[in-house]
């Protein structure tokens, strides 16, 4: 399932697609052909140190070729830091859960 949104940051389309087991073992080309057959985008923007697919094998070269062949140009955002350590996902979930709200929401740009 995939829910459509607009962003309000200067995105076109948000795509929430929601966690399954087969997605986690899946390679990077069956998601992003799944993707490019669905929402015909012709970017794809993922951080600098990004990887999908079991094993993390789509990494961003793998990306960049794929975006070659199914016709995207893959752009890389570059890494934020707050607090002189990286902004991710993990550390803002661990901000969150130890309740350290004030963190979170400096890592969310608030």
């Amino acid at each position: 399932r995939s829910d459509l949104a607009r962003a309000g940051n200067g995105l076109g389309v948000l795509v929430g697609v929601e966690f399954a087991k087969e997605w986690s073992q899946g390679e990077a080309p069956d998601f992003i052909g799944w993707g490019r057959q669905r929402l015909q985008f012709g970017e794809l923007w993922e951080g600098e140190g990004f990887a999908l697919g079991h094993g993390r094998t789509g990494n961003t070269d793998v990306l960049e070729a794929l975006g070659a062949e199914l016709g995207y140009t893959l752009c890389i955002a570059p890494l934020v830091e707050v607090d002189g350590a990286p902004v991710s996902s993990t550390r803002v979930r661990e901000a969150v859960m130890s309740g350290d709200v004030a963190l979170a929401a400096r890592l969310l740009g608030h």
